[in-house]
C-alpha cells in the first residue's frame, strides 16, 4: 500500500508539471539569469536525423520547466542551510550584500600578460601626451573575505609595475578613495554617486589642479534614481535579498556633451535610459557595451583628447571626467580588435588612460590585442 501512495504522489507531481509546461506561455527571457530562454525548437527532417532537435528540446524543457526560478532558490537555500555550503553558484553575502568567489587562476603569467596587453595599448598612440592605468579593486578587497578565493591585487599590481615602469605608463591608485559601500550590494560594479574620490584622483594625476573640477561636479549634480536595480549578483544567489537603486548624476556640465558611435556614426545618449527596468540597468551608463564611443565637450576647459581603454567600469566614471577634455575616445578591446581602432580615432598627442577592473586584468585574454 506505501509503494502505491508514493507511485501514486509521483504520477500526481509528473502530472502537474507536465500539464504546467504545456499550458503555461513560455517566457523569453530570464532577467534573473540575464540571458535568453531556450523556445521550442522547428521540427525538421535534417534536425531529425543529426539528433539536434531533442538536445534543443532539452534545453526548451530545461529552461521553460514550470515554477523554474523557485526551484532554483530552493536548490541553493539547500546548499547554503542543509549542506553548509559557502557560497551558491559561486556568490556568497557579507554584511548584507554579495560577493563573488575571484576567478582563476592567478599567477605571474596572467599578470605579465595583462601588462603587456598594457605596453600594446600606449602603443598605439606612440605620440601621446601622458600615459596612465588604474586598476580598480573588486569589492571584496574592501572585506575580510575569510576562506572565500579574492584577487591579488599585490600581486597584480607588483608585476605589472615591474613590466610596465620603463615605458612611462604611470599607475593612478584609487584603492584609498573606495570602500566597500562604493559598489552595488547585488553587482560587481561601483556607484556613480560615491566615486568623487576615485575621479578627483584621476582628474588630479591627469592635469594638476583639476582634482577640485570633479568636486565642483557633485556640487552641482543632480541625483537621479531607478529602483529596483537587480544587480549581476542577484539571480545566481536567488535569495531573499534587497535589490539596489540606481541612481545617475546629471547638471550643468553636461549641457554641451554630445555622444556618438564612432563604428557607425550615430549619436546616442549618454545616459541610455531605456535600459532601465530591462536586462541589465547598469547599461544605462552610455549604452552599456559598445566599441568605440566618442564624447565631445564644447563647453570643456581644455581643447585635449583623453583615450580611453576600458571595461564597463568605464561608464559611469568617465562623464564625471567631461568637463576635462573637449574630447574623449572609449575604446573596449573586447568589442573591437586593436588594428580597428585607427579607422575610428586619430588624435594629436592624446593623454591616454587604460581603466580596467580587477577581473578584467586577472583574465586579460578576452582584450583583442
Amino acid at each position: 500500500m506505501r509503494d502505491k501512495i508514493i507511485s501514486a504522489v509521483f504520477i500526481c507531481i509528473f502530472a502537474v508539471f507536465g500539464l504546467g509546461q504545456w499550458l503555461l506561455p513560455d517566457y523569453e527571457l530570464s532577467f534573473q539569469e540575464r540571458r535568453k530562454l531556450a523556445q521550442m525548437p522547428d521540427v525538421s527532417m535534417n534536425s531529425i536525423i543529426y539528433g539536434t532537435w531533442m538536445a534543443q528540446f532539452d534545453d526548451y524543457i530545461s529552461d521553460q520547466f514550470p515554477a523554474r526560478a523557485k526551484l532554483r532558490a530552493l536548490r541553493n537555500t539547500a546548499e547554503l542551510y542543509f549542506f553548509q555550503k559557502l557560497d551558491a553558484g559561486g556568490i556568497y553575502r557579507e554584511k548584507g550584500s554579495l560577493y563573488a568567489n575571484a576567478r582563476l587562476p592567478q599567477n605571474d603569467v596572467a599578470a605579465e600578460k595583462f601588462a603587456e596587453k598594457l605596453l600594446k595599448m600606449a602603443g598605439l598612440f606612440p605620440d601621446s601626451a601622458g600615459l596612465y592605468y588604474c586598476i580598480i579593486p573588486d569589492k571584496s578587497h574592501y572585506i575580510d573575505a575569510g576562506l572565500h578565493p579574492v584577487y591579488d591585487m599585490e600581486l597584480l599590481r607588483g608585476t605589472v609595475e615591474k613590466i610596465v615602469s620603463v615605458s612611462g605608463l604611470q599607475e593612478i591608485v584609487i584603492d584609498d578613495t573606495l570602500s566597500a559601500d562604493s559598489y552595488y550590494c547585488t553587482d560587481l560594479h561601483w556607484r556613480q554617486e560615491c566615486l568623487e574620490g576615485a575621479a578627483a584622483r584621476i582628474a588630479e594625476v591627469l592635469e594638476k589642479g583639476m582634482g577640485s573640477v570633479v568636486s565642483e561636479v557633485f556640487a552641482e549634480a543632480v541625483e537621479k534614481s531607478f529602483e529596483p536595480f537587480y544587480g549581476a549578483y542577484y539571480g545566481p544567489y536567488a535569495q531573499n535579498i534587497t535589490p539596489d537603486t540606481l541612481n545617475y548624476l546629471t547638471g550643468p556640465w553636461l549641457e554641451n556633451v554630445t555622444v556618438t558611435d564612432l563604428t557607425t556614426g550615430a549619436p546616442m545618449p549618454l545616459y541610455a535610459e531605456d535600459w532601465l527596468g530591462g536586462m541589465d540597468s547598469y547599461d544605462i551608463f552610455l549604452n552599456g557595451a559598445a566599441a568605440c564611443i566618442g564624447i565631445e565637450n564644447t563647453d570643456s576647459l581644455s581643447d585635449k583628447t583623453l583615450i580611453v581603454f576600458r571595461d564597463s567600469f568605464a561608464g559611469p566614471l568617465i562623464p564625471l571626467l567631461a568637463p576635462l577634455y573637449k574630447y574623449i575616445v572609449m575604446i573596449d578591446l573586447r568589442y573591437m580588435p586593436a588594428d580597428r581602432v585607427h579607422d575610428y580615432v586619430t588624435a594629436d598627442r592624446p593623454d591616454i588612460l587604460c581603466l580596467y577592473g580587477a577581473a578584467s586584468a586577472w583574465q586579460s585574454d578576452s582584450l583583442r590585442i
